[in-house]
Order: C-alpha cells, then sequence, then structure tokens
C-alpha cells in the first residue's frame, strides 16, 4: 500500500494538484466543502514525501492553511486537516531553494567582507 501510495503521491503533483488544490482554495477561501477537502487532500499530498512537502511551501501553502483556520475557526474538521497540513509544510530552511539561498547568502557575506578588507588596506 505505501509504495502505491508514494507513486499516486508523485503522479498526483507531476500532474499538478498541489498548485490546482491551492488554487481553488484562494479562490474560494469562504466554501467550507472546498476548504474541508482542500486541507485534507494538501495533508495527503505531503504525508511522507518531502518533494512534495517542499513544493507545497513554494506553493504558498501556509499562507493559503493559515487562511483557513482563520476563515473557519469554530470547525473542527479544517481546524485538524488544516494544521496537519501546516505541520508538514517545511521551514524555509528545510527546502532545497532555502538552502541554496542560504549558501548564497554566506558566500555573498564573505566576499563583501574581503573587499571591506581590500578597500581599508588601499
Amino acid at each position: 500500500h505505501l509504495i502505491n501510495a508514494r507513486y499516486n503521491q508523485t503522479q498526483l503533483a507531476f500532474w499538478g494538484a498541489p498548485a490546482r488544490v491551492l488554487d481553488t482554495m484562494r479562490a474560494r477561501p469562504k466554501d467550507h466543502t472546498v476548504t474541508a477537502h482542500g486541507c485534507t487532500a494538501l495533508r495527503n499530498l505531503a504525508m511522507g514525501h518531502q518533494e512534495n512537502a517542499a513544493a507545497l511551501r513554494g506553493l504558498g501553502a501556509k499562507q493559503v492553511l493559515m487562511a483557513a483556520t482563520w476563515n473557519f475557526t469554530g470547525d473542527f474538521q479544517v481546524q485538524h486537516w488544516a494544521k496537519a497540513a501546516l505541520a508538514l509544510v517545511p521551514k524555509p530552511e528545510a527546502t532545497l531553494l532555502g538552502l541554496i539561498a542560504s549558501e548564497l547568502k554566506s558566500e555573498l557575506q564573505e566576499s563583501e567582507e574581503e573587499e571591506e578588507g581590500t578597500s581599508t588596506k588601499e
């Protein structure tokens, strides 16, 4: 079952399901059915699939899921699935893009420090 689930997650991501779910949730933020099923779908796409979880971060899932919790504060189903999905969306530094950005920032700081050292010697 796990192999099939991972394959399905990969195929759904390949065909753009995460972006489509998020686009629909953005277009209909006050629709309970869309929000509840969207939160559940995003959680299922990210569960045990790091690539999908990282992609959700890049697509702005955190903001959409937070909006879901705000729009449906008294709804257990939305709160539960939105928070479950949020827990799977990685922090910026945990994504590949975040790691690359962190490395570039370090290199830039080193370069600036070297330039400062060169200009004070002149």
